[in-house]
């Protein structure tokens, strides 16, 4: 199974968040699957979600947070500019 898949959709949270720590170690092109975790609405997830955008780091990653601030769950918009500042 893909990591985006595992990410996204396994039944299991702590599947759900290893597969989300290793996405965030594959570098900026995992970021629209990292993106679309955080939208979901796993809190634990989306933290992870969270740390694995900030461990891709750079300017993608400053993007990634800016569109989620404005296209996350209202919940998880605020996280999303916390984490951009």
């Amino acid at each position: 199974a893909s990591l985006e898949r595992l990410a996204v959709s396994d039944s299991e949270r702590a599947v759900r968040i290893a597969a989300v720590e290793a996405l965030g170690s594959t570098g900026s092109d995992a970021l629209p699957a990292l993106e679309a975790v955080f939208r979901g609405n796993d809190w634990a997830v989306r933290r992870a979600a969270g740390r694995a955008i900030t461990t891709v780091g750079g300017r993608e990653a400053a993007e990634s947070y800016a569109r989620l601030a404005f296209s996350a769950p209202p919940d998880a918009q605020l996280l999303a500019v916390t984490l951009l500042l």
